[in-house]
């Protein structure tokens, strides 16, 4: 299964999982009539920008793990992606067990002697796969061919392999914010939310609730909304987050209206008045130093996050205008090298690209950084 940002945040900085019980069940019982009785289900997680729909999918994969179940998750396309087939790309690096640091001859060996494995032919899947995955050889035919033959070769290629896999055991597969990904992809989606609803399969889409995913939706399809927290989840998720302390006890008041119930609005507040000097304290035992009255609590996540990107030192702010441009995943050198300047070391872009909970590894050179999209 793809890491997802969840993975390299450390447990006590994780935003605790409330008031999703409901859709978490849905989840659960849909993959159980996969699993259990070989039946096919297809389930959309729909809601707005912050309401935890990537969280919900975490949660339910994380679940997963040590079942015999085949999960892969294409990950979350970062906004205005123009990159075709991004979940399917990232899924066959799940499945063939490809590194970033193999080249393309590695590629191509760990791709061929899976599908060969499977029965698979050269032509009809290995070389659209490999093409896929910027692995095949220059001079091989298949890049001669018409792009809307390739094109076609590529999504037969990915949906024979998997009906292959569902032969060996029921098999998860989810697509991440299908509002950003290109027609190509979402044409392949809604093909394999189709094959899942004819195989030992689920497919689970994510996109925001104003996205038109009409035409890939099936009569038996199951859509799990992510509405706002109701005021009482949204209190006792301050509460676990902040504490007890009277001094809180306005803000907690406030919050559930103001906020609408989003936890990224929540999460990303209680962040800013950390960092203004508005809360002190360490989590769970936090209090408010600033009468609750001269407190502004911004209307929307983007004020927030504006506001605490404001407040950044000058070499944090180049590095964040560096990530923007690279996309929502980049590796520290890849950082070092778009924002290095006068006077700036590679030590100190990592150090402040690459906060401890936004990276993937404890060394410099292999740091992974990922952006929130709200943050573009």
């Amino acid at each position: 299964m793809t890491q997802s940002r969840f993975d390299t945040v450390p447990v006590r900085a994780k935003m605790p999982f409330v008031g999703r019980d409901a859709q978490l069940a849905l989840l659960v019982d849909a993959y159980e009539q996969v699993a259990t009785h070989g039946a096919s289900r297809i389930v959309s997680i729909v809601g707005d920008a912050g309401m935890g729909k990537s969280r919900l999918l975490y949660e339910f994969l994380r679940g997963l793990a040590g079942k015999d179940v085949l999960a892969l998750n294409g990950g979350s396309a970062p906004y205005g992606s123009g990159a075709a087939y991004r979940p399917g790309i990232r899924i066959l690096h799940q499945y063939f067990n490809i590194a970033d640091a193999d080249d393309a001859q590695a590629i191509q060996q760990k791709v061929a002697g899976r599908i060969v494995a499977l029965s698979g032919g050269t032509a009809s899947a290995v070389f659209p796969i490999l093409a896929l995955l910027n692995a095949l050889p220059a001079d091989n035919p298949f890049h001669r061919l018409p792009n809307k033959e390739k094109r076609q070769h590529v999504s037969d290629a990915l949906l024979w392999l998997g009906q292959r896999l569902t032969t060996e055991r029921a098999m998860v597969l989810a697509y991440e914010d299908l509002q950003w990904v290109t027609a190509d992809t979402q044409e392949l989606a809604g093909a394999a939310g189709a094959r899942a609803s004819a195989e030992d399969a689920a497919a689970v889409l994510t996109y925001r609730s104003d996205h038109d995913a009409s035409s890939l939706m099936t009569p038996d399809t199951i859509e799990a909304r992510l509405d706002g927290l109701e005021p009482s989840a949204t209190r006792a998720l301050i509460t676990e987050l902040l504490g007890d302390d009277r001094s809180l006890d306005a803000l907690k008041d406030e919050l559930p209206e103001r906020s609408g119930g989003n936890p990224l609005f929540i999460e990303e507040l209680v962040r800013s008045m950390i960092e203004s000097g508005d809360l002190t304290g360490e989590p769970g035992y936090y209090r408010m130093d600033s009468p609750h009255e001269i407190v502004e609590i911004p209307r929307t996540v983007r004020a927030v996050l504006a506001a605490r990107i404001d407040r950044l030192g000058r070499t944090d702010k180049h590095v964040l205008q560096a990530l923007a441009a690279v996309g929502d995943v980049a590796s520290v050198g890849l950082l070092a090298r778009r924002a290095r300047g006068p006077g700036r070391r590679d030590s100190q872009i990592a150090c402040a690209g690459c906060r401890p909970r936004d990276c993937s590894s404890s060394e410099p050179r292999a740091s992974i950084c990922r952006t929130n999209s709200s943050t573009r």
